[in-house]
């Protein structure tokens, strides 16, 4: 399911794996190591071994984790957006 980041705010992605197609029937533990990567790290780095996805500006990326111990892997994508003023306040200050 893509995920919607603020600017500068992170997650972390984890590989699911199943004993049947497309995400179906038991969930199974993963094989062996597994390693995240990112489509475009200008958008969103993510930490090769533990999943931790930064939003580093806006755009889409893709995030893949890689399952070397069976070859299996599953991608999904994040978009960043930035973090938008949602309300204000004036101070008066005497002087």
């Amino acid at each position: 399911m893509p995920a919607t980041l603020v600017v500068g705010s992170t997650a972390v992605a984890v590989l699911h794996e199943f004993s049947g197609l497309n995400g179906t029937g038991s969930e199974l533990r993963v094989v062996g190591p597994v390693s995240y990567t990112s489509s475009d790290p200008s958008v969103a780095t993510v930490d090769a071994a533990s999943g931790l996805i930064t939003a580093v500006t806006t755009g889409e990326a893709t995030i893949t984790g890689l399952d070397s111990g069976n070859g299996l892997s599953a991608s999904d994508s994040v978009s960043d957006t930035p973090l938008v003023a949602q309300s204000a306040t004036l101070v008066i200050t005497p002087q």
